[in-house]
């Protein structure tokens, strides 16, 4: 049944983000959340997938990065 490709009824996903940046002098930190609850609206043959978390979607997601600049050069670095 997971391996069947068919459209489902509906996804409902509600959630929030969160986003903040701190400069000081020539570096820069950023970082940001997510937070996503999703699941599938499903009757008829997508009825046993009703209420599930649709598959490859993550709860909670966030980033964070550091960057320098100076001179006119650049450099940075994001983590996910």
């Amino acid at each position: 049944l997971y391996r069947l490709r068919a459209n489902l009824d509906a996804v409902v996903s509600t959630g929030f983000e969160a986003e903040a940046t701190l400069t000081i002098g020539p570096v820069r930190f950023a970082g940001g959340y997510a937070f996503a609850d999703a699941h599938v609206r499903g009757t008829g043959p997508a009825a046993p997938l009703h209420r599930l978390r649709p598959a490859q979607t993550p709860r909670h997601t966030g980033h964070a990065s550091l960057d320098w600049s100076a001179r006119g050069y650049s450099s940075g670095v994001t983590l996910r």
